[in-house]
């Protein structure tokens, strides 16, 4: 899918009709988000409230709606929101929010989040390390329309609310790769309108290939291959080593992302193009698909990353190349 990608839900009845009043290209994951007419334009509404939501045989994310591609990674993603008033009886938040590099949830939460509640509340989140910062907005109207905004560049994450920068975000040696874009609410009526998605200055997308891939080769006497293992790793593979094992990918491309679950920490040397980047570069313990290294801003071309374990364990799930 191409980027720049806008969305109006301008469709006509006949369209929403056929459609159940969904919109083109998303998926949702938890709640639904249905075309409404509202102040006589059409919006994307999150329809199930706390009253009506039914009982559900295991878990269910709270309301997310999916779209794009999973091979978007440096891009951003805006929307104007609208949030009803906090009138609930219940404890919980009313918020709207966007995010980006969705692949699965986590506590409802996939790859980086910007949420904004009817009190003016902002929250900053990021999938497996939950709530990192928030913030309020003065003299905050809920019952006007705002804008918020997420961007991402390699590990550089920024949001955004009413076009100010509210906060920035590295993330340092543990990221997220490459994923779709979101749009999150609480269980209520809250409103969506002028999605907007564009590509970041470089390294819009990528090409993901797993661990199995022909162009990884592995050396040393540790290496284990699982082939069938949990759906959290890219097709389900996974390569271990130790110790004195290395591995070598060749890519063409400007940049490269390894991701794997990192259950022990580890120590590696990282080689590109003949050129040693890294010594006792070391691996954090990170979750599935989670990146371990990033290396982008490479001349277009071919390319070849060697890796040398040091210590402890490391595990290869995917590299994502970035094009």
């Amino acid at each position: 899918m191409q980027l720049p990608y806008y969305e109006k839900f301008a469709y006509d009845e006949k369209f929403l009709f056929e459609r159940g009043s969904a919109p083109l290209y998303t998926t949702d994951q938890g709640g639904a988000f249905e075309i409404v007419e509202k102040f006589g334009e059409k919006v994307l509404m999150q329809k199930v409230t706390l009253e009506t939501k039914a009982d559900e045989w295991g878990e269910t994310p709270l309301p997310t709606t999916t779209f794009g591609d999973d091979r978007w990674y440096n891009y951003s993603v805006s929307a104007d929101v609208l949030i009803p008033s906090d009138n609930k009886e219940s404890d919980s938040e009313t918020f709207a929010g966007i995010g980006l590099r969705y692949i699965f949830e986590e506590d409802s939460v996939g790859g980086y989040a910007l949420r904004l509640s009817s009190g003016g509340k902002w929250t900053f989140l990021v999938c497996g390390e939950k709530e990192i910062t928030t913030g309020y907005i003065d003299n905050f109207e809920s019952s006007k329309w705002h804008n918020i905004k997420i961007s991402a560049l390699y590990n550089e994450i920024k949001v955004y609310v009413d076009n100010v920068l509210r906060h920035e975000f590295n993330a340092e040696k543990i990221g997220h790769g490459a994923g779709r874009a979101a749009l999150y609410s609480s269980y209520d009526n809250c409103c969506f309108k002028n999605i907007c998605i564009e590509p970041s200055e470089s390294g819009s997308y990528i090409k993901a290939v797993d661990d199995t891939n022909k162009d990884i080769t592995y050396a040393g006497p540790s290496w284990e291959h699982f082939t069938s293992g949990s759906y959290r790793n890219f097709k389900r593979t996974l390569s271990k080593g130790k110790a004195g094992d290395s591995a070598e990918i060749v890519f063409f491309g400007t940049g490269i992302i390894l991701t794997g679950v990192q259950e022990k920490k580890s120590s590696i040397n990282i080689e590109v193009d003949e050129e040693r980047i890294f010594k006792g570069y070391d691996v954090p313990i990170t979750g599935y698909r989670r990146s371990f290294y990033v290396i982008g801003n490479l001349p277009i071309g071919n390319h070849i990353l060697k890796i040398f374990i040091n210590s402890g364990e490391l595990a290869i799930d995917s590299a994502q190349i970035i094009q």
